[in-house]
């Protein structure tokens, strides 16, 4: 009997352990499909504070706004490719 109740725990935990992993690989399928623009969303938000704030735009190429960003994606490990 405690052959078959372990038998069948295992079948359960077997059959959730596979349902949550097809979980998580949909999750970083996303992930990595989003990664990209994560970064020019934040470099839009970086841009419109600055501008809330008063101060002058900074250029698409100015290197303050660029390191902030990296610094960022950094923090987040954000990278298009992994």
């Amino acid at each position: 009997m405690l052959v078959k109740m372990r038998v069948r725990e295992g079948a359960h935990l077997r059959r959730d352990l596979i349902s949550r992993i097809a979980l998580m690989r949909r999750a970083v399928a996303q992930i990595h499909k989003q990664a990209p623009m994560v970064q020019e969303r934040y470099r839009e938000q970086l841009r419109q504070r600055i501008k809330n704030a008063g101060l002058p735009e900074p250029a698409t190429d100015d290197e303050r706004l660029l390191k902030e960003i990296v610094y960022f994606a950094d923090f987040a490990r954000i990278s298009p490719r992994n």
